[in-house]
């Protein structure tokens, strides 16, 4: 039986592929690619850089196709989608226009596609997304092996189940499925499954009880708060937060003293090192695709939970170091794998993504250089007493900032580097803080000689330099500034000092005056002399 679809569809089609071809020309815009008549790699020119309308027939059919197939098998197992409340009707006229705007000149076309890796998605839409990916494996499959058949016979190392194949393989798949699923919510269609007696067979579908199922978040079986991640994350949230404020840290002197030097660990304590935060690498490590992945279905409630997580567990660790004993290693180990979860990439992208960044992320960056600028102090003023751990205030361990901070801080820059956030993350009070940084990991590495007189000391400086050099790297990589270049800084958008004399960042960030973090942050490094001239005659 051949599944037509109702032509109220068909608007959808031609718009949603019209999407999946700007999606993939913004791709290849990024990576350097422009329009030319011939595909060269070299040159990096694609002939298909232009406009949906003004491909050729068989390439349209190649978007359209897919999906047609893709709402066909909706229908069939048992869904339905309503277009009474569609809000994006306004953009026909500019539909139409389009193609006579830049077929003339296929350079000028700007691909922009609407970004949907943060819209929410219930489990029900995306088991059913599941669903369709595997159907759209067997329709490819069928395909291959009519046309080995037809010449002669042959084997494909792909053609076998769906459920075999890796997860890279099966992405060719779930991307068009998710996106279409997203798109869908995005745009205001409502889907509905309805429990037909195809449906019931195929084994799609939320089930009889339940028959309408979409897109208005109601508190269900589909709701984020019902899954696993979203419970498990609430718990370790108040479990984090009862310990901040049950948790006693012990005196550095306490140690030394005859009654409480056989003081053990609390039970909490003990409950957190040795389970809760175990558990939590083990999960997180094994998970972090379900957080990260724009089509594994993690809600955004959910992200901003594991961003929360680990703010308040370095919290704890920075404030109350001295309780986890040995086992800081398993929990800067563990703050790791949470920083791999975060999807800083759809954080920056909600609605008040500003207030949630300066709330939650803002202050783990101003700790980490409120720590490292204190260290640098206490260094330069000679007060070697004040960096070993056993005075409380005024003070900050070298063995924290080495064993704890620098490790913690590479690894959230690699992170923003990987995802590709920096230009967008790393702005404003952020900018500022993380000059701030700069500056105490240039300091920390070049100053080592004027602690000669302190063996001890310049042999802990020199062990962990390369950690330095690895934090420095890392935050390279994903500065959106080139701040070895500090006469170019002012005509960069994205630099604090473009325009600087209208901008207002807080003292939270700063935690100085502007000018003298500039003065000190942008003064570029000594040129040092040619290797040629230290050599011996």
């Amino acid at each position: 039986m051949v599944i037509r679809l109702p032509n109220a569809l068909s608007y959808l089609v031609d718009q949603f592929a019209q999407h999946c071809h700007d999606v993939w020309a913004h791709e290849l815009v990024e990576q350097g690619y422009v329009y030319g008549p011939t595909l060269d790699e070299s040159r990096r020119t694609h002939p298909n850089i232009r406009p949906f309308h003004s491909l050729s027939q068989h390439e349209q059919i190649r978007y359209i196709h897919p999906v047609t197939d893709t709402l066909r098998a909706m229908m069939v197992l048992g869904w339905t989608i309503d277009t009474s409340s569609i809000h994006h009707e306004g953009e026909v006229g500019f539909r139409r226009r389009r193609p006579t705007l830049t077929m003339e000149n296929p350079q000028g076309y700007n691909p922009a596609p609407k970004d949907l890796h943060s819209v929410n998605v219930t489990r029900e839409l995306i088991d059913l997304a599941e669903r369709l990916a595997d159907n759209a494996h067997q329709i490819w499959a069928k395909q291959k092996m009519q046309d080995l058949e037809a010449i002669g016979g042959g084997v494909h190392q792909l053609l076998v189940p769906y459920d075999i194949l890796t997860d890279r393989e099966r992405k060719r798949y779930r991307r068009l499925t998710h996106e279409l699923i997203r798109y869908l919510q995005f745009y205001g269609y409502r889907l509905k499954y309805k429990s037909t007696q195809q449906a019931s067979t195929a084994g799609a579908g939320p089930g009889p009880q339940s028959p309408t199922l979409g897109l208005q978040g109601e508190k269900g079986e589909g709701h984020p708060s019902s899954r696993f991640a979203y419970g498990l994350l609430s718990k370790l949230l108040d479990y984090v937060e009862s310990a901040m404020t049950s948790v006693k840290e012990s005196k550095p002197s306490q140690q030394f003293s005859r009654r409480h030097s056989t003081e053990h660990t609390s039970e909490e304590m003990k409950l957190l090192v040795k389970v809760v935060l175990p558990l939590v690498e083990r999960y997180f490590n094994v998970r972090k695709n379900y957080f990260t992945d724009p089509y594994s279905g993690a809600s955004i409630e959910e992200k901003k939970m594991a961003a929360m997580l680990f703010c308040k567990l370095f919290t704890l660790l920075r404030l109350k170091t001295k309780c986890f004993g040995s086992d800081v290693n398993v929990t800067v180990s563990c703050l790791k794998c949470l920083i791999q979860t975060i999807d800083v990439k759809a954080i920056v992208k909600i609605s008040y993504a500003e207030d949630f960044v300066r709330v939650r992320l803002l202050p783990f960056f101003t700790y980490c250089a409120d720590d490292l600028n204190l260290c640098v102090r206490n260094l330069e003023a000679g007060r070697y007493s004040h960096i070993k751990g056993t005075i409380r205030r005024g003070a900050c361990s070298i063995h924290y900032v080495h064993m704890i901070l620098l490790p913690t801080v590479k690894t959230m820059f690699e992170h923003i580097s990987k995802t590709l956030c920096g230009d967008e993350l790393l702005v404003g009070n952020l900018q500022v803080t993380c000059y701030r940084i700069l500056n105490a990991l240039y300091m920390l590495g070049t100053r080592n000689l004027k602690h000669t007189s302190r063996p001890f000391l310049g042999d802990e400086l020199n062990r962990h330099r390369p950690v330095l050099g690895e934090c420095l790297a890392a935050l390279a990589s994903c500065f959106p500034v080139a701040f070895l270049e500090t006469e170019l800084s002012a005509n960069n958008p994205l630099s604090i000092t473009y325009h600087s004399e209208e901008a207002d960042y807080s003292f939270e960030a700063r935690g100085t005056c502007r000018a003298s973090v500039f003065a000190r942050c942008l003064i570029p490094p000594p040129t040092c002399s040619p290797p040629a001239r230290r050599l011996p005659k």
